[in-house]
């Protein structure tokens, strides 16, 4: 048993953040084990660490930067060799990879199959298909931001809810209006339709997707 699996438990060996193999694992995952909850229950009654609360009591006491007004959070992520943003809001959880169910008779090579999300079973979508891009891996962003690779976001539009595997996730960024430019051809490859923008975030160029168009092109290529 290592370190991980001693200080937080079995859901990280062979949980819903493990390999996903215990006998009883719930089709919510591990939040409605009695084991997992008890064990969270507990993080309340640790004593806090020391120099915790003066800490905080600095950071809280700091002067805030002013806050653009017209600014979107976008969480940015990687597709192959391009990294791409997407407006936060359209999130509801990021998860580790899970099985792909194939659907017997669908051709669509974006169409990947179904995932099963909290006993939702939704469409999982090859993001790289629709929008054409190579599957090289990018220059990473540079240091500075907390990077989970291979991971599965869970996204939802007007057009209903979608799994799509990402290769790479750096984190939010809030965009102001003002960082965003129209997209050259040089430099995005993501084709110009789906696209309403690019910014630069240290030094590496993130095309904006265009959600009106992103959307009813995934529910499109389900059966496309």
């Amino acid at each position: 048993m290592n370190a991980a699996e001693t200080e937080y438990g079995c859901w990280v060996r062979i949980g819903s953040y493990g390999q996903s193999t215990c006998e009883r694992l719930p089709e919510g995952g591990c939040r409605d084990c009695p084991q997992f909850q008890v064990k969270g229950l507990g993080l309340y009654d640790r004593e806090p660490p020391e120099g915790y609360a003066g800490e905080w009591t600095r950071i809280l006491a700091e002067a805030k930067p002013p806050l653009e007004q017209d600014a979107t959070s976008v969480l940015v992520f990687r597709i192959g060799q391009e990294w791409l943003a997407l407006r936060t809001a359209r999130f509801e959880e990021i998860i580790p990879p899970r099985p792909i169910h194939t659907v017997p008779g669908l051709r669509s090579r974006a169409f990947l199959g179904l995932v099963n999300v909290s006993g939702v079973l939704l469409p999982c979508m090859s993001l790289a298909e629709i929008l054409g891009l190579s599957e090289p891996a990018a220059e990473a962003i540079p240091a500075g931001s907390a990077r989970i690779a291979g991971r599965m976001a869970v996204v939802a539009g007007q057009d209903g809810r979608f799994v799509l595997p990402v290769d790479e996730i750096s984190g939010t960024h809030r965009l102001a209006p003002g960082e965003r430019f129209q997209a050259p051809v040089t430099v995005s490859r993501t084709p110009r339709h789906f696209s309403c923008g690019v910014f630069a975030l240290r030094g590496t160029v993130v095309g904006v997707l265009d959600e009106d168009a992103l959307f009813p092109a995934l529910t499109r290529s389900i059966t496309g």
